[in-house]
Parts: C-alpha cells; sequence; structure tokens
C-alpha cells in the first residue's frame, strides 16, 4: 500500500476558491525559506509516507521558480473547477501510483510529523474510507484528511445516479462527502485525540497565527533540524506570555489624519496638534512590501476615503495578498467607489462609524449635519452588495462562506447617544433577526452539547451555513454585525463621555499588545491609537524596516514593564482604561 503525502497549492480546489491570503502564506519567508518548504522538510519525517508531492492547477513563474530552486516535487493537473475534475484528479493519483492520499496545507508550516503518522497508522488498521482531522475547535493540531483512491470510484457511481443530466459536483467533493455520508455511502470518521499536542494555534490563516509561527522559528529553529512541538509546549509552560505578544500580527495604517467631520468623541477635534498632511504613496507600497503582517486596516485620525489614492491603496494591498480592512464614516462614499470596492474586491470588512440614530443626535456628535447623506451611501453600499449577492449562484448545498467585505454599522455608546441605542440595534441588527428566524442561538446550544468532537464540528458547521444562506437570502440588508462600540477617553486626554466604566478592576498584560502597531501618515510607528498625537514613536518607517522596529530596545523595554506589571513607568499606560480589549478584532 503506497502512502503518498500531498500539499496543495494555488487558487482552486474543486471550483473552491481558496482566499488569496492563505495561498499566499505558501510563499511567505520563514528563517530564510518559504512555508512550503519547511512543510514539506517536516513531512519527511514521518515514517508513513512513501512520498511528497505538491499539486495545483497552476502557479505564477515566481512561484515556479521558487519550486525548482528548493528541489520541490511539483505537479501541475490543470483546471479542476470544471466538469471533469473527478475524472482530472482521479488520473493524476494514478500516475503518482498513490493508494492512500494524506493532504496536509501548504502553509501549515508547523505540521506535526507523528500526528500525521498516527492518522495513518489508524487509518489503515480501521480500514477506513476517510479520515479526517478538523482543526476547527483543535488548536495546536495538524488539520490532515487521509483518504483512499477508491473513493473517487464511490463518487463517481453517485454522481451518475444521483444528479439530473448536465449538473456535476461543483462544490469540493470532501465537503460534499463528509456532509452527506448517507447520499455518498462513504465512512467518514473524525478524530479529534490521536496524540497530545500543545494547545496553541500553531496555523497561518490569519494573522496572530501567521505572526506566533514566525516568532518560534526566529527563536527556535536550527538549520537541518525540525522543530519540536512537545519542545514549544515546555517553553510555554515557562513563560506563556512570550506567546502573546505578537504587535507584528496587524497593521493599522493612518493613510491620512484630515477629516470632513468634528467628532465630539474625536482627539482630532479637540487636543491634536501634529500636521494634518497624506500619507505618499510610495511610502504606503514600502510598508506593504516590508511587512509580513497578513492584515491591514485603514483607520486612524482621519477619514481614509478622503486620501486622493485611496483606491490604488486598496489595490495595492490585494495584490500582496493582504488582508483590508477600512473604518469610515461613509460620507466619501460614492455610488462608483461602493460599486469598485464590490466589484473589485477591494475589501474584507468595512465598518461604518455611524453613531446615531437620529440626525439631531448626529448632528450633536458628529459635529456637522450630513446624516442623510450618511444613511444614503451606507443604504447605497448595501443594497448593492444585496445585489452581488443574488448574482452569485446558490448550490443545492449553501453558501461556503462569508460574502464579502463583510459590513458592521457602528454606534459608540456614550451619554450624547445613550438613549437612541436600542432604537440603532434595533434598526441596523439584521443578523440578529435571522437568528430568531431560525431559532439559532437554542440550536447552537443544542449542538454544542454534542459529545463526539467530529459530529459537533460537523452539525455546527451545517448550522453555521443554514444561518448564512438565510441572512443573504432574507435580511432586508446585508449587515453582518451591528456593532455598539466602548467609548475611549484615550488614557484620561479627552473627556470622559462613557455611561459606564467597564474595564475590569484587576489589570493584566495590555491585549493591544497581542494586536499589532499603528503608522501615522508620516511613517511614525507609534504602540497603539492611545498615542494619537504620535509623542512616544517607536521608529519610523522611512528610516527604519517594520522588523527593526519591532525589535527595538523600546518596545522590549514595554513589553518588561508589562509583564512585571509596572505599567506607571509608562507615561500612555499608566493611565489607560483600554487594554483588555483587543481594539484591531
Amino acid at each position: 500500500m503506497r502512502v503518498v503525502g500531498m500539499c496543495k497549492i494555488g487558487s482552486l480546489h474543486f471550483g473552491r476558491p481558496i482566499p488569496k491570503i492563505e495561498t499566499e502564506n505558501v510563499w511567505r519567508d520563514l528563517v530564510g525559506r518559504p512555508a512550503i518548504w519547511h512543510v514539506v522538510e517536516r513531512l519527511k519525517k514521518a515514517k508513513t509516507l512513501d512520498e511528497i508531492v505538491i499539486f495545483g492547477e497552476e502557479v505564477n513563474q515566481r512561484e515556479y521558480d521558487l519550486v525548482e530552486k528548493l528541489g520541490l516535487n511539483l505537479h501541475l493537473i490543470g483546471n479542476l473547477g470544471n466538469e471533469d475534475n473527478l475524472d482530472k484528479f482521479s488520473k493524476f493519483l494514478e500516475e503518482i501510483k498513490a493508494d492512500v492520499i494524506v493532504e496536509i496545507p501548504s502553509q501549515w508550516a508547523l505540521v506535526d510529523p507523528e500526528t500525521v503518522d498516527l492518522m495513518v497508522e489508524h487509518f489503515i488498521s480501521n480500514k477506513l474510507d476517510i479520515l479526517e482531522r478538523d482543526y476547527g475547535f483543535l488548536y495546536g493540531t495538524t488539520p490532515t484528511l487521509v483518504y483512499s483512491v477508491n473513493v473517487f470510484q464511490k463518487l463517481k457511481e453517485i454522481e451518475k445516479s444521483n444528479f439530473k443530466k448536465g449538473e456535476t459536483l461543483k462544490a469540493p467533493w470532501i465537503f460534499i462527502a463528509r456532509e452527506r455520508p448517507e447520499l455518498f455511502k462513504i465512512d467518514v470518521i473524525f478524530t479529534d485525540r490521536v496524540s497530545q499536542v500543545p494547545k496553541l494555534y500553531f496555523g497561518s490563516q490569519d494573522s496572530k497565527g501567521m505572526a506566533l509561527v514566525r516568532k518560534i522559528y526566529r527563536k527556535c529553529y536550527k538549520p537541518g533540524e525540525i522543530i519540536s512541538l512537545n519542545e514549544i509546549l515546555l517553553f510555554y509552560e515557562k513563560d506563556p506570555n512570550w506567546f502573546k505578544f505578537l504587535p507584528e500580527s496587524q497593521l493599522e495604517i493612518e493613510v491620512t489624519n484630515d477629516c470632513n467631520l468634528k467628532c465630539i468623541m474625536c482627539p482630532r477635534t479637540s487636543e491634536m496638534s501634529r500636521e494634518i498632511n497624506y500619507m505618499d504613496f510610495e511610502l504606503f507600497k514600502k510598508i506593504v512590501d516590508e511587512t509580513d503582517v497578513l492584515s491591514i486596516h485603514f483607520s486612524g485620525l482621519g477619514e481614509p476615503l478622503l486620501h486622493p489614492q485611496i483606491k490604488e491603496m486598496f489595490t495595492y494591498a490585494k495584490e500582496k495578498g493582504l488582508e483590508v480592512g477600512l473604518w469610515t464614516n461613509g460620507i466619501e462614499l460614492t455610488e462608483d467607489l461602493s460599486k469598485e470596492i464590490l466589484e473589485r474586491g477591494f475589501l474584507d470588512y468595512i465598518i461604518f462609524g455611524l453613531d446615531a440614530d437620529t440626525k439631531e443626535t448626529y448632528t450633536k456628535v458628529k459635529g456637522v449635519d450630513v446624516f442623510d447623506k450618511a444613511i444614503e451611501n451606507i443604504t447605497r453600499f448595501l443594497r448593492l452588495k444585496k445585489e452581488k449577492v443574488e448574482e452569485i449562484e446558490e448550490n443545492k448545498y449553501g453558501w461556503l462562506n462569508i460574502i464579502k467585505p463583510i459590513v458592521g454599522v457602528q454606534i459608540l455608546k456614550m451619554k450624547e447617544n445613550d438613549a437612541e441605542i436600542e432604537k440603532f440595534m434595533n434598526k441596523w441588527d439584521y443578523m440578529n433577526k435571522i437568528k430568531k428566524m431560525i431559532n439559532y442561538r437554542n440550536r447552537f446550544q443544542e449542538l454544542s452539547m454534542i459529545k463526539n468532537e467530529g459530529e459537533r464540528s460537523l452539525s455546527l458547521q451545517k448550522l453555521y451555513k443554514e444561518l448564512y444562506n438565510t441572512f443573504y437570502t432574507k435580511a432586508e440588508l446585508p449587515v453582518e454585525h451591528a456593532i455598539i462600540g466602548h467609548f475611549n477617553n484615550c488614557c484620561g486626554q479627552i473627556e470622559d463621555r462613557s455611561v459606564v466604566n467597564v474595564t475590569p478592576l484587576k489589570r493584566f498584560v495590555c491585549k493591544q499588545l497581542q494586536s499589532g502597531v499603528s503608522v501615522l501618515w508620516n511613517g511614525d510607528v507609534v504602540l497603539c491609537r492611545q498615542d494619537f498625537d504620535g509623542k512616544y514613536p517607536l521608529g519610523n518607517l522611512k528610516e527604519q524596516s517594520l522588523d527593526e522596529i519591532l525589535e527595538s530596545q523600546k518596545l522590549k523595554v514595554i513589553w518588561q514593564a508589562h509583564k512585571d506589571k509596572e505599567y506607571g513607568k509608562l507615561p500612555l499606560c499608566k493611565d489607560c482604561k483600554e487594554w483588555y480589549y483587543n481594539i484591531y478584532a
């Protein structure tokens, strides 16, 4: 029996779009080599694998050159998003003479060889069709899929007998098989306890995961060896806070501190003294080119849409494979710009700061009477998104993903608008209305009580898909999140307008140090948005790289003070009330 370990790369797998952020992570540098090289090197330590191959539909020249340089075993098998995908893939498996296939994500740079061996042994000894390890609930484990080539013959037979003429398996076959095992007559087994590993998130699908992986490699990697997960676990037990300090995980970029409003709760209106200006596009490109973060947020102390090159900035960031978010008041969101954002996929999420439910309160809070324009622009954007959703082909298995950009509409809770909070939420919380429609909360609680982890995971995924399927077809406007924001008095630098103090009494290491840093329009890097006037810069990106700044002594002193609970040593931190939550979440 020949067992082949396979890592897939590329943009599609059986018709399923893979987020670009994942495909880019395959090639991200880890101590001088791309992540996929480390995956292969670790898999070579697995005793049960006879061969390790990389497969995909296509690669660009840069990726092909890397594959050639590193001597990786690459197989290109053509477009799998069409009707003959099963035939193509079956033929490919015949060519590499595989009896059992082990699929491992090619960006999972800390894949555990022992877990792979245990899963293969479990699969073979129990004569299974499919063995899947679901990583949704298992941080620190290796997401692994093991299956037999015989599965494909079963799939072909079922496809012929259960699909109408002209229909085919447009969704990923593995998702269909595991969600409808009674239709495909395939044994799908989930396992969640084949080995004990650290309960840490070693993936690279999101900003914090990749930042942690890079940090571990910088500390633990030795050429010619693979990093032991047991070694990491021992280190974690000694210093768990080390794993939480991830200022390189995300970037908040202030492309301008200019604004078209005069919000009473914004330090820009009352306290900011620095020059009002716009980030140079070349500086922006330098920041994006040099950063290893996976996610950037257009925000800061101004309105990002005022920047004359904002569309070029969106485009450049997306071309680099980054997740892109935008905070905006919506005043500059024209119909043409709305269409471009939706059609060209500029954004992964957008949050509208509305902060009121009536014109009177809006004018009082925002300082300018443009409530009607804000509502018009936001509503138009949502209706255009609704039209986009309706154009997406819905197959019988429902939507596989949330439709981007994810939209949030926020009201910042404070004395001036507290009386309108309930009315605001009743208007904008479309998701809550849909949850009530399908009895989501009660069903979620019932499913979460299922003891078998695999069965619970599968059931919750089905409920989750039903929620979004219903949401996108039934909700009047597609607002995924209606948000009640927390008022921030910027470490006592501005008037406190909060209704109630919700800061915990017992202080712990600041969560914002686990999130990312902010870049001001002039290239200054500040620890967090509390430093709105840029009084305590960590460095400047015109003169230094982000890595140099993040490794600077200034940042180490701040982190050590937090670990030692000596917050009074730091001018901003001593009076901060925002340390307990992640402002970049």
